[in-house]
């Protein structure tokens, strides 16, 4: 089973970095936006981070809250894929800020960071435990924010693109 959480961990890790390039490269299209960008990669390279410390120590104790995790790989391979699509699609393209505030929220509200969210609810109690519920906590933060941007465009009512070229 460890090998199972192993994995999963690993692509969790490697979809908030895929996550945290995505911003970068929105921080270096978009300059009007670029600290706004930046703040949201360094904080998905601190979950990353978080992952990896509390996985570990989780595992070693024997503690690792199963449900934490989305616990179809392929369902993580997924949004790794379409994190690296939407990164070329802004590559190649000339979408807008708003585009990407909209893809960003999007990602955000679809990530599988809800899983720790319902894991993190339970009453588990270690460092490592706390660690996860701060990332989660700061992810709910991410959504809020970007919606926060987004409203200071003036876009109250959304539907979002599904249309990238």
């Amino acid at each position: 089973m460890e090998k199972g959480i192993e994995r999963i961990l690993a692509k969790t890790i490697e979809l908030e970095e895929k996550v945290g390039a995505l911003y970068r490269l929105f921080a270096g299209l978009f300059p009007e936006d670029r600290g706004f960008w930046n703040s949201l990669a360094d904080e998905e390279a601190r979950h990353a981070s978080i992952i990896t410390r509390a996985g570990e120590s989780l595992i070693e104790e024997g503690n690792f809250p199963l449900a934490a995790l989305d616990p179809n790989l392929e369902n993580i391979k997924s949004k790794i894929a379409e994190v690296t699509d939407t990164i070329a699609q802004f590559q190649r393209a000339q979408l807008t800020r708003v585009d990407a505030l909209i893809r960003a929220l999007e990602i955000e509200v679809g990530s599988s960071e809800f899983f720790f969210q319902f894991a993190l609810d339970l009453p588990f109690k270690s460092p490592a435990h706390d660690m996860l519920r701060t990332m989660t906590s700061e992810n709910k933060n991410h959504i809020t924010k970007i919606l926060h941007r987004v409203k200071s465009f003036r876009l109250y009512v959304f539907e979002p693109r599904t249309d990238y070229p």
